[in-house]
């Protein structure tokens, strides 16, 4: 799945990111609570249409940030005018003089977009290895949605225990949702 990401076309890549962003601004949960996003990196759609509009509605929007003393992410809230820096695994995230939210706040009503390398027909998701989503959903009460291309939908995944699912997945042709848990 890796080298396929590193083979889309950037033309692709924002023509698939343009539609998903449409389909999830289109979600009234995704218009009206705070939005745990991601800082896409150069493969992975991008999400900054659907930030920016948060914003335009007053969202709070938060981005993990890598803690290295914890070797866990946490998540920070960001605004339009902060500036992101390269961290971990050269992602961009929050600088480190912004302050966390609370593991009460992370598990409040967030609405979560989810990256991942692939994706199963059960809301199970594959990430890049480590644990490190799984370790940041754990817990999470809130909607998670994985955002993917078509391709990055599979039948089925492996599974472990510390997998946590995804309420949905959204292309930019289609919305999947599963059984909540």
């Amino acid at each position: 799945m890796t080298a396929r990401l590193e083979e889309v076309p950037a033309t692709t890549r924002d023509s698939a990111s343009e539609a998903t962003c449409q389909q999830l601004t289109a979600m009234p949960e995704v218009q009206c609570g705070p939005l745990a996003a991601y800082a896409a990196t150069a493969t992975e759609i991008t999400l900054e249409a659907v930030i920016a509009a948060a914003w335009r509605r007053g969202q709070a929007v938060y981005l993990p940030r890598w803690h290295t003393a914890q070797r866990s992410y946490e998540m920070v809230g960001i605004a339009a005018e902060t500036t992101l820096r390269t961290g971990r695994m050269g992602i961009s995230e929050p600088p480190a003089e912004l302050d966390a939210i609370d593991d009460a706040a992370r598990r409040s009503e967030l609405v979560w977009l989810v990256p991942g390398l692939a994706f199963d027909r059960s809301g199970m998701r594959l990430g890049r290895g480590g644990g490190h989503y799984d370790r940041l959903l754990r817990n999470v009460t809130g909607l998670r949605i994985a955002i993917a291309y078509d391709w990055q939908i599979v039948t089925e995944l492996p599974r472990q225990a510390h997998d946590v699912p995804v309420s949905r997945v959204v292309t930019d042709t289609q919305v999947i949702e599963f059984e909540s848990d």
